[in-house]
């Protein structure tokens, strides 16, 4: 497993499932950073780089941003990391899209 789909993954449960240590819950819960625990299983490693990657991203620990933000927020985030690291493994495809395209015009 990797990042992204761990990133993936604590995307996908986070959107029915969380909690922000306030006592506000959707879902059966699970912090930001369970749900990443959650998501690369055993593979400690992985969890780890992601967690960098995200804290990387707001300045602060995983748990630090899921207790002070709101769900949506913490939605917004793992969907900017998930784009950037999108990004930064494929590259952008729009200009090679378009490049494609007038050559087919």
């Amino acid at each position: 497993m990797n990042e992204l789909e761990v990133l993936r993954g604590a995307r996908k449960s986070l959107a029915h499932n969380w909690w922000d240590g306030h006592n506000r819950k959707i879902g059966e819960g699970g912090c930001l950073l369970v749900q990443i625990d959650a998501a690369g299983g055993k593979d400690g490693r992985v969890t780890d780089s992601v967690a960098s990657i995200v804290e990387a991203q707001v300045g602060c620990s995983v748990m630090a941003f899921n207790d002070s933000h709101t769900h949506a927020e913490v939605l917004a985030l793992l969907d900017t990391v998930i784009a950037k690291l999108e990004e930064q493994t494929y590259g952008d495809p729009l200009p090679e899209m378009i490049v494609e395209m007038e050559q087919v015009v």
